[in-house]
């Protein structure tokens, strides 16, 4: 395992997308925002800053910067670190990719962990 620092091909996450994705769960009728590509089409038609940010291409830096959507606050991070750290995220938090501008080849384990009682469904696995 290596360390990964900025730029250097870490997982990028939209701090506060969580929340905004748990309101359109509550809004739904089915209870569900269906998959994560759903959710992103649905927040970048909404709200400007998504819709800037999904069109930004590798121009992400500008949204290291926090903003306000609806009452959340949002920004991009990235998740970077030493050898064997680990990050606990919830899984309604939007992330993705970045580039590696680095020398190093990146590398990344993950792990769900489901609570007692969560019902696996079709539409969960695809």
């Amino acid at each position: 395992m290596e360390s990964v620092g900025p730029r250097g091909g870490s997982t990028i996450a939209v701090e506060g997308s969580h929340e905004l994705t748990a309101r359109m769960v509550a809004a739904s009728r089915s209870g569900d925002a269906g998959h994560s590509a759903d959710v992103r089409k649905r927040l970048q038609r909404r709200h400007d800053w998504f819709r800037a940010l999904f069109s930004a291409g590798g121009e992400r830096e500008r949204f290291f910067e926090a903003a306000v959507v609806d009452g959340v606050r949002v920004r991009v991070t990235e998740l970077t670190g030493r050898a064997g750290d680990g990050f606990l995220m919830h899984p309604w938090m939007l992330h993705g990719l970045s580039q590696n501008t680095g020398r190093r080849v990146r590398s990344m384990l993950t792990h769900t962990v489901y609570g007692e009682g969560y019902r696996w469904t079709r539409r969960d696995s695809g």
